[in-house]
């Protein structure tokens, strides 16, 4: 496992339902990615990234895409690092 992310990806208004259909398969297709799955919300996109060197090269690949409008990484953090100022000591007594 290398460097893992979610990405949200918004896509270009005017795209229809049979290719945003070859836009999903056509990321399912790249090796760093998991999954993905369609969303409402704040993007039509949500993919799964395990990349071994850079989550940002995978992103920018995918941000070259002339479908794409917008796209967010959400990086994922060890819950140490994310809750804990102090590191993994300060909840070692929990």
């Amino acid at each position: 496992m290398g460097l893992r992310a979610y990405l949200v990806i918004k896509v270009k208004k005017g795209i229809g339902r049979e290719e945003f259909v070859e836009v999903v398969k056509g990321l399912e297709t790249m090796p760093e990615v998991d999954f993905v799955d369609p969303v409402k919300g704040l993007g039509n996109l949500v993919v799964m990234v395990d990349c071994p060197v850079t989550v940002e090269a995978v992103a920018e690949k995918i941000k070259a895409r002339p479908w794409v409008e917008s796209l967010d990484i959400l990086s994922i953090v060890d819950v140490f690092e994310r809750h804990a100022p102090a590191g993994k000591k300060a909840l070692a007594g929990c």
